[in-house]
């Protein structure tokens, strides 16, 4: 760095060995698991997969029924609980006004 900048080196955005390294043992692992799984693999998640289960017909309820059970917290989230109260932690009070 005697000319007050960097010389020399890898450029910005290479990849260094080990980063090389894994990507090459992620891609030998995607190749090896699809040729144990063979051309029928299902390529999406597992909530594509539940829902491709739930939605087709050609399925028996039980199953499409047991797969949208699974499915349904990814889809509608259950509710939270809600308190009801001020900021000091009293109870909210309600006065109603009759007319």
């Amino acid at each position: 760095m005697a000319q007050g900048h960097k010389t020399g080196g890898r450029a910005k955005g290479t990849p260094n060995k080990r980063t090389l390294a894994r990507e090459e043992a992620a891609e030998a692992a995607r190749e090896q698991i699809a040729q144990m799984m063979g051309e029928d693999a299902f390529e999406g998640d597992a909530h594509a997969l539940l829902t491709y289960v739930y939605k087709n017909p050609l399925f028996e309820w039980p199953t499409r029924i047991e797969a949208a059970g699974k499915a349904l917290p990814y889809e509608k989230p259950r509710l939270g609980q809600v308190e009801h109260g001020t900021k000091g932690g009293r109870p909210l009070l309600v006065q109603l006004w009759n007319f």
